[in-house]
C-alpha cells in the first residue's frame, strides 16, 4: 500500500466502512496500459477545460488575502463553480463579491460567492461567474460509490503552477496538472485515495475514469504532499448531511495512517509493474552518477563512446568546477572514473565522459510532442519501474523563473580574507520607522546556512572556487547575484587552525525571518531557472534526477531535471534535450 494519501470527504453515500487493502491489479500486459492510457487521455481531453483556478480579484486584494487561491471545477455550464471554502471570511465583503476565475485557456472572468460552508468535516463553496455562458463543464458523480482499488486522478494548480507569477508557460496560460491514483479506503463519511496533494490544489476536482467529479479538494500536505480531504458529491445534494461530523479515528481504524517520505510507487490500480517489458533499452542506457562515492543522480548515455548526459547541479560549483571526484556506475555494474566535458548551468544539465567504447544510447522518441496523460515510468538500473505516472502535468513546456540564493551567511573585512559572522536581515525604512528595535535582526548559522555545520562562524574565508577574497566587496561579488540561483554548489576555502580547509553547500533561498531547519531537504537543490521543462507525477528522489523518463513504446520523452515539490518532477523534453546535447558537443569545456 502507499504510505502518501489524500481523502475524500464523502457524505451521503450511506457506505458501511470497508477496510480492506485495494485490491491487487490484476497481472496485465502494456497492451493493457496502452489501453488504460487512451481512456485516461480521453478523460482528461473532456474535463480539463473545465478546471479553473480561483483566486481574489487582484483590484481588490488586500494584504490579509493576498495569498488566498486555489483549484476548482465548474459544475453547470451557466458558470456555476464548485470549490474549498477555507480560504477567509463569509461575512467580508470583499471576499464574497470580489472573485476571479482564470480557464486553462487562458480566459479569466469576475464571480461572486453563491453557497458556502465550513464545520469540523470540512468545507466548500459554490462561486457564479458573471459573465454569460455557456462555459466548459464537468459532470458530478451522483451514482453508487467509487470501488476499492478504482482509477482516479486529480486536476488542480499546485505546486510550480500554484500561481501565475511562478512560472512563464511558453506557449498559452497554465494548465492544471494531473495526478494518477486509486481509491484506497471508502469510510462513513470519505474516501481515501493515493492521488497526492500540495499547496494550491485546495478545492480541485477528483475524477473517475468517465470524468465525473467524485470530490473537491479541502486541502494538502503542503511542501510534504502528504495527507489530504476532498468533500464529495453527495454532500452537496444532501443538505441533512452537511454538519455530519467526520470521525476523526477513522483513519487509524482502516489502518491508513500515513506515514513519513514518499513512496516509491503509489497504487495506481493499473498493473504498473508490466511496463517493465519495453524498459530494457532505456534502462541499458542509464547510469548512476557518484559524487566522492556517493550517489547524487542518475544521467543517461548519449554518444556511445562514453559520453553521458546528468543533472549538472549535483556535480558542479556554480563557477564551472568539479564539486568532488566523479565516477559513474554503468547499467552491467562497472564503475568507471568520469571527467566533465561541458555544461549548461540554465538548463542545469552536463555532459561528463567515461572510458568506455560501444556503450547502448538512449533511445530518444520521434514524436515531436507528447500527449498529456500519457503513461510513462522513470527508470533506474533495476528491473521495475521507479514510479509510474502520467506526462504533462501541464499541456505545454513552460519556464521556471529563477531565484537568487545566498550563502546565509555575513562577512566581515579583515587582514587575509573576510570573516564569517552571522546573518543579518535588516527591515524594511517603513518597519524600522514604526520600531528603531526592528532595525535589524541577527540570526545564527544554524538555522540560516546550509553550511552549517561545516562552518559555524568566525572562520577565516579566503578563497571562493579558488578565486581569492580580499574584502567584503569582492566576497559578495564572488557569492551574490542573479546568476547565482538557490541550489547551485559554493566551494569557499577557510583557515582552520592556520589551516586551509574546503566546505562545499549549496546556496539557499532567502530566509524571510525563517530557518532552512524547516525546509524540506529536497529544497536544497536546483529546482528553478528552468528554460523549458514539462511536469509530471512519476516522482522520484532528488538522487535519481538526470535519469530517463519512458513512454509505453519504450521511448524516453525527457529527462527528469528537478523535484518541482514533493508530489510532481519536472522534465526536460525530448526535443529540447537533444538541442542542448548537440550545443554542449560543438562547445566542450
Amino acid at each position: 500500500m502507499c504510505t502518501s494519501l489524500v481523502v475524500l470527504v464523502l457524505l451521503g453515500w450511506g457506505m458501511s466502512l470497508q477496510a480492506q487493502s485495494p485490491r491487487e491489479a490484476e497481472a496485465g500486459t502494456v497492451e493493457d496500459l496502452r489501453q488504460f492510457e487512451k481512456k485516461l487521455q480521453e478523460a482528461v481531453r473532456r474535463v480539463a477545460p473545465a478546471v479553473v483556478g480561483v483566486s481574489l480579484s487582484a483590484r481588490e486584494v488586500t494584504e490579509r488575502y493576498r495569498t488566498q487561491r486555489g483549484s476548482g471545477v465548474v459544475i453547470d455550464e451557466s458558470g456555476l463553480v464548485l470549490t474549498h471554502g477555507h480560504q477567509a471570511d463569509p461575512l467580508d465583503e470583499l471576499f464574497r463579491n470580489e472573485w476571479e476565475v482564470r480557464f486553462p485557456d487562458g480566459r479569466t472572468a469576475p464571480a461572486k460567492l453563491v453557497r458556502f460552508y465550513q464545520g469540523d468535516d470540512g468545507d466548500w463553496s459554490l462561486l457564479k461567474i458573471q459573465k454569460p455562458g455557456p462555459w466548459p463543464a464537468a459532470s458530478l458523480h451522483e451514482g453508487k460509490p467509487p470501488k476499492v482499488g478504482d482509477p482516479c486522478f486529480h486536476l488542480g494548480y499546485g505546486g510550480i503552477v500554484r500561481t501565475a507569477d511562478a512560472i512563464v508557460p511558453h506557449a498559452g496560460p497554465v494548465t492544471p496538472c494531473l495526478q494518477l491514483g486509486c481509491v484506497l479506503a471508502l469510510g462513513r463519511f470519505t474516501v481515501y485515495a493515493s492521488c497526492t496533494l500540495t499547496s494550491g490544489d485546495s478545492g480541485g476536482p477528483l475524477f473517475d475514469l468517465e470524468g465525473r467529479v467524485l470530490g473537491t479538494a479541502q486541502g494538502g500536505g503542503g511542501w510534504s504532499g502528504t495527507s489530504g480531504y476532498w468533500r464529495a458529491v453527495p454532500s452537496l445534494v444532501a443538505a441533512r448531511d452537511l454538519r455530519e461530523l467526520k470521525d476523526p479515528d477513522e483513519m487509524r481504524r482502516l489502518g491508513l495512517v500515513p506515514k513519513a517520505g514518499a513512496p516509491e510507487i503509489r497504487e495506481l490500480g493499473i498493473p504498473t509493474k508490466s511496463f517493465q517489458e519495453v524498459l530494457g533499452p532505456a534502462r541499458r542506457a542509464t547510469v548512476e552518477i557518484l559524487l566522492d562515492g556517493r550517489l547524487v543522480a542518475l544521467g543517461v548515455v548519449v554518444v556511445s563512446d562514453g559520453v553521458i548526459l546528468t543533472k549538472r547541479a549535483e556535480i558542479m560549483t556554480r563557477y564551472g568546477g568539479p564539486a568532488g571526484k566523479l565516477s559513474c556506475r554503468l547499467a552491467d555494474g562497472q564503475t568507471l572514473a568520469a571527467s566533465i566535458v561541458a555544461d549548461d548551468h540554465e538548463s542545469d544539465v552536463a555532459l561528463v565522459r567515461v572510458d568506455r567504447k560501444e556503450l547502448p544510447t538512449v533511445p530518444w522518441t520521434e514524436a515531436k510532442e507528447v500527449e498529456r496523460a500519457s503513461l510513462v515510468a522513470t527508470v533506474g538500473l533495476g528491473q521495475e519501474p521507479l514510479a509510474v505516472g502520467a506526462w504533462g502535468g501541464t499541456s505545454q513546456s513552460f519556464r521556471v523563473k529563477p531565484d537568487r540564493g545566498q550563502v546565509g551567511f555575513d562577512g566581515r573585512a579583515t587582514k587575509g580574507g573576510v570573516r564569517v559572522t552571522e546573518i543579518v536581515l535588516h527591515s524594511s525604512p517603513e518597519m524600522a520607522a514604526k520600531s528603531p528595535a526592528a532595525k535589524e535582526e541577527k540570526f545564527p548559522l544554524e538555522g540560516s546556512s546550509y553550511a552549517w555545520p561545516a562552518i559555524r562562524g568566525g572562520e577565516l574565508i579566503t578563497h571562493v572556487d579558488g578565486k581569492p577574497v580580499t574584502d567584503e566587496e569582492s566576497f559578495d561579488k564572488a557569492t551574490r547575484g542573479d546568476l547565482f540561483l538557490v541550489g547551485d554548489l559554493i566551494r569557499i576555502t577557510i583557515l582552520d587552525n592556520g589551516k586551509p580547509r574546503e566546505v562545499v553547500f549549496p546556496l539557499m533561498p532567502s530566509l524571510a525571518g525563517g530557518s532552512v531547519a524547516n525546509l524540506p531537504s529536497w529544497m536544497k537543490h536546483r529546482m528553478q531557472g528552468f528554460p523549458a521543462v514539462v511536469a509530471h507525477d512519476a516522482v522520484v528522489a532528488v538522487d535519481r534526477c538526470g535519469g530517463p523518463v519512458v513512454d509505453l513504446t519504450g521511448h524516453v520523452v525527457g529527462i527528469n531535471i528537478a523535484n518541482a515539490t514533493w508530489t510532481r518532477m519536472l522534465a526536460i523534453p525530448h526535443t529540447v534535450v537533444r538541442q542542448l546535447v548537440d550545443q554542449m558537443l560543438a562547445s566542450p569545456k
